[in-house]
């Protein structure tokens, strides 16, 4: 995954299977935020944590002005989840590969064909 801070690019690694299960669910009541700092993904769950606990957290996050943190955005359905797929597509890179991940989602089962592609590379 690649951010775009300006004109300046930074490669966090992260597994694609971490990358997926935070877009699949992300909801109201679980969110997932990317610390790009320590390359990580925050899971904060009302079933985990309190309510003070996970304010704390957004607290810190809205006080940061390094850009270090970035929110996943909540699922909403599959709809949003094959625009987040658009969004991951545009910022790949290498051209051969963005191309066949844009092949994948215009056919049947594109959240699987997508998986498949981005998994291979």
């Amino acid at each position: 995954m690649t951010k775009n801070n300006d004109d300046n690019q930074r490669v966090v690694h992260l597994s694609i299977d971490d990358i997926a299960e935070a877009l699949d669910n992300c909801t109201f009541d679980t969110r997932y935020i990317l610390d790009l700092q320590e390359e990580e993904i925050i899971r904060l769950s009302e079933y985990m944590m309190s309510s003070e606990e996970i304010q704390e957290v957004f607290d810190e996050i809205d006080d940061d002005e390094t850009g270090r943190y970035i929110l996943f955005p909540i699922r909403m359905g599959s709809r949003d989840g094959y625009a987040d797929m658009e969004l991951f597509i545009d910022i790949i890179q290498d051209p051969d590969i963005q191309n066949l991940a844009y092949q994948a989602i215009r056919g049947p089962k594109p959240f699987r064909r997508f998986k498949e592609v981005i998994q291979n590379y």
